[in-house]
């Protein structure tokens, strides 16, 4: 099993997290933190996790981070 694991801001009530292939799974913290299982369809190649996005209590987005690598920029 994989799990998702970490700390958030107290006003974070949702974490989503977006998976390579399109899905999503949902994850409520408890007193700061989350703890989930990720589901066996995620497991696969092409499918995971890219981004975890923090949602408060009416719903708005409050912060989120990429997993998805960095690609330097060209200079002119």
């Amino acid at each position: 099993a994989q799990f998702v694991t970490g700390r958030v801001r107290p006003d974070v009530a949702t974490v989503q997290v977006a998976f390579a292939n399109g899905t999503t799974m949902t994850a409520k913290p408890i007193r700061g933190f989350v703890l989930a299982v990720i589901p066996r369809e995620h497991l696969a190649n092409g499918s995971q996790a890219v981004e975890v996005t923090g949602y408060d209590n009416a719903g708005r987005k409050v912060g989120s981070e990429s997993f998805r690598p960095h690609r330097p920029t060209r200079a002119p």
